[in-house]
């Protein structure tokens, strides 16, 4: 710019200077150019300059050419989610030897409907059951037994065994045929069975407790 203005304050001084060396030596002889026309000959002169200059420095100067940026291309685009898989449950270890549930019934020998009006010296039938949990299989020989009479009377008074193998998930039961009062009292009667391996060793959780009233 100002080398520009420099051209331009040139330019109006040599105009000056042409002017006055075109002074008319006669006064009847008129000069070619006024002063209003040099000047706008200087101006557009000038402005000439100034285009060709700024036409020059941008061929020399060039723009770099803006380059667009790549869009990276996914590897990969899943169609679907994946389902989560839950993870497999692992069963614990079951134990040898487990009674998993017990359970009984009692009847009136002759007379399965009468299950709770008892009178004294009726003639009552219990069944003791247990289901195997563990992973042992229970033999022939296991047995049950009456651990405590409560003050009634059980036959057999012995070991009743088992005369078959369970397996897990499957029950063991006991028969007592003949369950009763010793006498005519009224009252409740609760005797406790209990279940043994064959080598005479109780199970755990292996009792249960078998209550009738005598009415």
């Amino acid at each position: 710019m100002k080398a520009v203005k420099k051209l331009i304050f040139i330019l109006l001084t040599a105009s000056l200077f042409s002017a006055c060396t075109n002074v008319p030596v006669s006064p009847t002889k008129t000069p070619t150019m006024s002063p209003e026309e040099m000047m706008q000959a200087a101006q557009e002169t000038a402005e000439a300059l100034r285009r060709e200059t700024e036409t020059q420095w941008a061929i020399e100067n060039p723009s770099p050419t803006p380059t667009t940026t790549p869009t990276p291309t996914p590897l990969y685009t899943p169609t679907s989610r994946i389902p989560l898989i839950p993870p497999t449950a692992t069963e614990e270890p079951r134990p040898y030897l487990r009674v998993g549930y017990s359970n009984h019934t009692i009847y009136e020998v002759g007379n399965p409907s009468n299950w709770n009006s008892f009178v004294p010296l009726s003639n009552i039938y219990i069944e003791v059951c247990y289901t195997n949990e563990g992973s042992g299989t229970w033999n022939e020989n296991y047995f049950a037994m009456c651990t405590n009479k409560g003050g009634s009377i059980i036959m057999p008074d012995d070991r009743v065994y088992l005369g078959k193998t369970v397996s897990t998930g499957q029950k063991a039961c006991f028969s007592f045929q003949r369950v009763g009062s010793p006498n005519t009292a009224l009252t409740t009667y609760c005797p406790v069975f209990q279940i043994f391996t064959d080598t005479g060793n109780p199970l755990t959780n292996g009792y249960e407790s078998a209550c009738f009233t005598i009415h």
